[in-house]
């Protein structure tokens, strides 16, 4: 039983190993396709965000709203026509779990864009939050399944601009009112 140990102790080991070396292949993985959906934000290429999405997506809003993937696509659409230009678009990962082919990542993003407020004048709008992404692997690569809101602050010209739940929607976490 002794000699068992030893080989026990190795084998539990080499599997931890395994699955550490799996959680860092994930976690590449997955900023690769974090930068992949950012390059389609700043150049507002809707349809690449979409085919990101797996098939049942949902969108849950920080106030508790869970929206359809047609509808998150609709919201993001919207917000897309709005903006002038994207300046800013990146995500960061901050915390992710691997199992099998699920993955749980805790993201932080931050996305600005440029407007025309009622005054006539272009201000940026932006929205800096943290939010709960479940991906899924799939033959075709990593594909979200579910994206929820944890935190969400809207920003005009870099300064708190309210934060309602209310007044956001799903695209990078906010739909911008027109100053």
């Amino acid at each position: 039983m002794r000699q068992a140990m030893p080989l026990i102790g190795s084998a539990l080991w080499l599997i931890c190993q395994g699955a550490a070396a799996d959680e860092a292949k994930a976690r590449r993985e997955l900023e690769a396709e974090h930068a992949r959906l950012m390059r389609a934000y700043r150049s507002k290429d809707v349809h690449a965000i979409v085919a990101a999405c797996a098939p049942g997506f949902a969108y849950k809003t920080e106030s508790g709203k869970v929206l359809t993937a047609r509808d998150a696509e609709r919201a993001i659409r919207d917000d897309m026509a709005k903006a002038g230009s994207i300046i800013t678009a990146d995500s960061t990962i901050q915390n992710l779990t691997l199992k099998g082919t699920t993955a749980v990542v805790v993201t932080r993003t931050r996305i600005t864009a440029m407007v025309t407020g009622r005054d006539g004048r272009r201000h940026s709008a932006g929205t800096v939050g943290s939010a709960r992404e479940t991906w899924v692997r799939t033959p075709s690569g990593w594909r979200v399944k579910s994206y929820e809101e944890l935190s969400s602050i809207r920003l005009l010209d870099g300064r708190p601009a309210g934060t309602s739940a209310q007044q956001r929607g799903p695209a990078g976490g906010g739909r911008h009112r027109r100053p």
